[in-house]
């Protein structure tokens, strides 16, 4: 059977998943089933109660796990990783917790409140294997090289850990730096270093940059076309330094959608860019799934205004 991630013409600009305000990391040891809130990861009632606590924020919550067989050991205290997608300078806390259910008291828009504490950027690499092959298969080399880069020039205190799915298979492995929230694909082993050192020292790489998940899919393209703006000038872009916002979302007469996107530079400077989909060949989204229609954001027009 051919793998879902084998092709590799789909553009990444503007393929991270939309969740509004934030992800929240919950370590959790051990298998994953296809579905962590399935029933059968953790019971039934704490998969339900999950699930709506992270509904009522608009966050997501994912497990993790360290890498290797420390991943796959009884622990006393479960590490939590808490990434808001507010305005101003991303932040990423962390606290702990014995039990699932403990995090039901929290207010993850307020972590300090509850005992967490501000860290060092982290990333996460999707190694769910029963959720889709790829993510194993492709996952797990990059687990790999970062556990072990992580580990001689980073120290003990987790800076890489496997994540359950983020969305995204066809694009294994997925990959995410927090805070900031920006995810990324197909990234190699040695691209993967890259990325997590950049986050690490404060910036976001660029390479296979899928988007912000803070962000709608053309927001996501867009930032993206004014960060490759300034990387030319030789600007870094660091975590929330651009302000995206989609202000008109249109179906074309002929097919395809248009969306106008205005991106804010803190010095003043404004772009409008204007992108458009385009349809690629229809492709399965996962591993033995039927063919779906694919669209991808393109750039139509970009103009630099005063503001």
């Amino acid at each position: 059977m051919v793998r879902c991630s084998s092709r590799a013409d789909e553009p990444l600009p503007g393929t991270a998943p939309y969740v509004a305000h934030g992800w929240i990391l919950i370590e959790h040891t051990g298998a994953w089933s296809h579905d962590i809130f399935d029933g059968e990861t953790v019971l039934p009632e704490v998969s339900a109660a999950l699930k709506d606590y992270a509904d009522t924020y608009g966050m997501r919550i994912a497990f993790i796990r360290r890498h290797g067989r420390q991943g796959h050991c009884a622990i006393e205290r479960r590490r939590i990783y808490i990434s808001p997608s507010l305005d101003g300078l991303p932040e990423l806390w962390t606290g702990s917790i014995v039990h699932l259910r403990d995090i039901l008291r929290w207010d993850p828009l307020s972590p300090a409140l509850f005992g967490c504490t501000r860290c060092a950027p982290i990333s996460v690499v999707c190694t769910h294997g029963k959720r889709d092959r790829c993510c194993a298969i492709n996952g797990r080399p990059v687990a790999d090289a970062l556990d072990k880069y992580s580990r001689e020039n980073w120290g003990e205190e987790p800076a890489i850990w496997e994540i359950s799915h983020i969305a995204g298979h066809r694009f294994a492995p997925a990959f995410m730096t927090l805070p900031g929230n920006y995810m990324y694909g197909r990234l190699t082993p040695e691209e993967a270093i890259a990325v997590a050192s950049a986050a690490r020292h404060g910036y976001v790489d660029l390479t296979k940059l899928r988007g912000r998940t803070s962000l709608d899919a053309p927001a996501q393209a867009a930032e993206l076309v004014v960060a490759q703006i300034l990387a030319r000038e030789a600007q870094l872009l660091t975590p929330g330094l651009l302000k995206a916002t989609t202000l008109v979302k249109r179906t074309l007469p002929h097919g395809g959608d248009e969306a106008e996107v205005r991106v804010i530079h803190p010095e003043g400077r404004v772009w409008n860019v204007v992108l458009r989909t385009i349809q690629l060949p229809s492709r399965p989204q996962s591993c033995g799934a039927r063919p779906k229609p694919c669209w991808s954001w393109q750039l139509y027009s970009l103009h630099e205004v005063s503001e």
